[in-house]
């Protein structure tokens, strides 16, 4: 059963977008699920060199800016109407050095 899809997508060399769509399920062992996605992340970071990793989260989606928080990203600012449905969001993004 599959209980979340990511990717990343390339903007130009070293600087990504990424995205995560999890069900609850994912969370049935949240300390194993958020180690193993920490590993991940880590992991893609370092072998593609990245040196920006960028994201959004809905404006009011609580948990979702924990969670970005929770894996180093910053907060760096409002999108207003960024969606489709002229939604708001916030941009996160993670700089690596």
């Amino acid at each position: 059963k599959i209980v979340g899809c990511g990717g990343f997508t390339p903007i130009w060399p070293g600087v990504v977008e990424i995205w995560l769509y999890l069900q609850p399920q994912a969370f049935k062992r949240k300390r194993l699920a958020l180690k193993l996605m920490r590993y991940i992340l880590n992991d893609i970071i370092s072998k593609e060199k990245y040196h920006r990793v960028q994201a959004v989260v809905l404006k009011d989606y609580k948990d979702g800016m924990r969670f970005a928080e929770f894996f180093g990203f910053k907060n760096e600012g409002l999108m207003r109407q960024y969606s489709i449905n002229k939604e708001d969001f916030y941009r996160y993004a993670r700089i690596l050095g």
